[in-house]
């Protein structure tokens, strides 16, 4: 756990959920989401009953070797759950993966510099770098 990386302008937004809901804020304060920002946010898909895995969250990450060099890849903590519309009006519709969990996925798929903590917003993140 050290210091947040460099705030970008912009992230690129990754999900994995086929029901993506309104997009989270920006992480770090960034601006806006931008399809051609070069640093990268993954919001993870999760079943709200099942436990993940290292390999299922590594599953969900870009594999870094198609990224450029030093790209950041930021993992949040909120995780979208495949919940029907009354599921999620009694609290469904998001889970937490732990921090050890992220970090060990981006460690698992090649990432390095890997680090984690809150921003000012106390958005939990996880991060690495492509090699």
């Amino acid at each position: 756990m050290g210091m947040l990386p460099e705030k970008p302008d912009a992230f690129r937004l990754l999900r994995s959920s086929r029901k993506a809901s309104r997009p989270p804020p920006p992480p770090l304060g960034a601006a806006r989401w931008d399809d051609a920002a070069p640093a990268l946010c993954v919001v993870l898909a999760a079943h709200a009953q099942a436990v993940l895995s290292v390999v299922e969250v590594a599953g969900q990450l870009p594999d870094p070797t198609t990224l450029a060099s030093g790209t950041l890849v930021m993992v949040l903590a909120h995780a979208e759950t495949e919940t029907g519309t009354l599921g999620r009006l009694f609290g469904g519709g998001k889970r937490d993966i732990p921090r050890a969990l992220r970090c060990s996925a981006l460690l698992a798929k090649g990432y390095t510099r890997i680090g984690a903590g809150a921003d000012t917003d106390r958005t939990d993140l996880a991060w690495g770098f492509s090699p």
